[in-house]
């Protein structure tokens, strides 16, 4: 039997309305909040796990008086790793010697400064603090959906792979790096500007 939209109770339409409205909402920080919230934790577990220890959103002192920001430091098999989190996915365009690589995506298509460059300095000081034994690499990762049509340049990783890249060395880890490890982890203080 088909019920005629008359013979509805009165108050149908408005609790229709109100759930519509509220699955809406749902629907809306699920994608704006919640999704995204899911995303950076799954990143950190996997970042974590590819390391022996991390120190998470940091600076350093730059032994000029100065500052530099580390969205994550890691301790590895194959010595310290400074790791650059841009939260960009898309396509990536660009190369070592470019001075401004392209990113498009669903909201357009933008440029921005070369990461490496920043990379390079931030490896620097951490290089400063340390001895000098001990291997200091550096790695951009971008966004999950992040693609390089031109392929990827040197020294960006891909979080499904990170594990596998910071972990293959032929060197097997030295315990004495743990010394210079702990000093960076006294020099450490947490950073106003959270990546992850």
């Amino acid at each position: 039997m088909i019920t005629r939209l008359e013979h509805l109770p009165a108050l149908f339409w408005p609790i229709l309305i109100a759930t519509a409205l509220v699955l809406g909402l749902a629907w809306a920080g699920y994608r704006r909040w919640w999704r995204p919230h899911r995303q950076r934790v799954a990143r950190k577990k996997a970042i974590a796990q590819a390391a022996r220890d991390v120190l998470w959103n940091v600076i350093l002192p730059d032994g000029a008086d100065g500052w530099f920001h580390l969205d994550a430091l890691l301790l590895t098999e194959q010595g310290l790793v400074v790791l650059d989190i841009r939260d960009w996915d898309g396509l990536i365009y660009g190369s070592e010697t470019m001075l401004e690589w392209t990113v498009i995506h669903a909201k357009g298509r933008h440029t921005i400064p070369n990461p490496l460059g920043a990379l390079y300095d931030r490896i620097a000081v951490v290089r400063s603090l340390i001895a000098e034994d001990v291997p200091v690499e550096g790695r951009v990762l971008f966004g999950l959906n992040a693609t390089y049509p031109k392929g990827r340049p040197h020294w960006v990783s891909v979080l499904t792979q990170l594990h596998t890249e910071l972990n293959h060395s032929k060197a097997s880890f030295n315990d004495g790096w743990l010394e210079s490890w702990d000093k960076l982890k006294s020099q450490a203080t947490p950073s106003p500007h959270r990546v992850i």
